[in-house]
Order: C-alpha cells, then structure tokens, then sequence
C-alpha cells in the first residue's frame, strides 16, 4: 500500500509540474515565437523523462520494506541519530525508525536507547546508561 500512496503522490506532483511547464511556455510564447518541435518536445521529454526515473529508482525504493518488524525490537538497544525532542530517529539493528522518547528532556545524538513499546509505527524509547 505504501508503494502506491508514493507513486501515487510521486504521479500527481509531475503532473502539476508538466502544467506549469506548460504554462510557462504559454508566457514565453508571447514574447518569443517557441518553434512546434519545442512545444511538443519539452513536455513529452519531461514526461518520459519522469516515467523512466519512477521505473528505475523509485519504484524499488517505495516498496522496500523494513526488515525487521517493530513489535520484534522490543527490548533492543539502538542509538539515536536525530535528537530526540521527544521525537527523533534511531539507528536499531541498521535500519532507521522513528521514535518517541519517554524520558522528559531531549535525548542527544549518539545516545544508546532502548525500545520499550511502540505507538502506531514508532517505537517508543528510553535511554540507558550507556553512551556510545
């Protein structure tokens, strides 16, 4: 499902973007008389050009999965990556998640965190004595 939310989101954006292009050469054509093959290339060579990037990179990349399911990292150790204030990133297992610390002051990076329980698809933390 996230595949398609993203490729979805990814379509509708080139989409706007192929419309202003549009609208921009309807600007420049009052001033400068934009030759056919230019008003027929641009557009049609954005949109290939967008096809093609979705084909080759994005489509792997918004399919990836996690390899690990959250409810299997409780207990694991992690270290945090962005701050956590009180939501950030930790590295766990070396995969990237988001978190939600449970101590009342920020969490720096670099901290070793251990995951407690979890809240939708975060992970909710705490730190241990440990500093990595």
């Amino acid at each position: 499902m996230r595949g398609l939310q993203g490729a979805r989101a990814y379509f509708a954006r080139e989409l706007l973007e192929l419309v202003v292009l549009i609208g921009v050469l309807v600007v420049f054509e009052h001033f400068y008389t934009l030759p056919v093959p230019v008003w027929i290339g641009l557009p049609i060579g954005k949109a290939l050009f967008s096809v093609l990037f979705y084909f080759i990179f994005l489509r792997r990349m918004l399919s990836r999965r996690p390899h690990h399911a959250p409810d299997r990292l409780v207990g694991k150790v992690g270290i945090v990556v962005s701050r956590l204030a009180p939501e950030g990133q930790i590295r766990i297992q070396g995969e990237i998640w988001s978190a939600i610390s449970r101590n009342t002051g920020a969490v720096a990076s670099g901290r070793e965190v251990r995951v407690l329980g979890l809240k939708g698809r975060r992970l909710i933390v705490g730190t241990t004595d440990h500093k990595s």
